[in-house]
């Protein structure tokens, strides 16, 4: 994977460091992350509450963590223009990061077990 690739996937992606002993969880964000900013970019009339309601939605349903929703949040442009592009490219980051964690679910399971174990 390039150098490039992967430092999108480090900035736009949830989380910054993925566990390797909590993938399953980590995938499961991913996919609400890409589902939810998916669902955003198509809306008609994509407004700040959306956002933080699609966010505050997430973690009431387990979808998601506070410091996720947290960071999203965070990140919205002040100018409302920019939020369609905003959106689009944190689902094509969480779209990246999601491959990134499955290939790396993959990796796990068909790694071979330490000698021993």
């Amino acid at each position: 994977m390039s150098d490039i690739v992967q430092q999108r996937i480090k900035n736009a992606f949830h989380p910054q460091n993925p566990d390797p002993t909590n993938l399953a969880g980590q995938i499961q964000r991913s996919n609400y992350w890409v589902h939810a900013y998916g669902t955003l970019a198509r809306k008609p009339e994509l407004t700040m509450q959306d956002v933080v309601s699609t966010a505050a939605q997430g973690v009431k349903d387990g979808k998601t963590t506070v410091e996720e929703a947290s960071q999203t949040l965070a990140g919205l442009p002040k100018d409302p223009a920019q939020l369609r592009s905003f959106i689009v490219q944190r689902f094509k980051g969480a779209i990246l990061g999601s491959v990134h964690l499955q290939d790396m679910a993959k990796s796990v399971q068909s790694a071979p077990a330490a000698p021993g174990a």
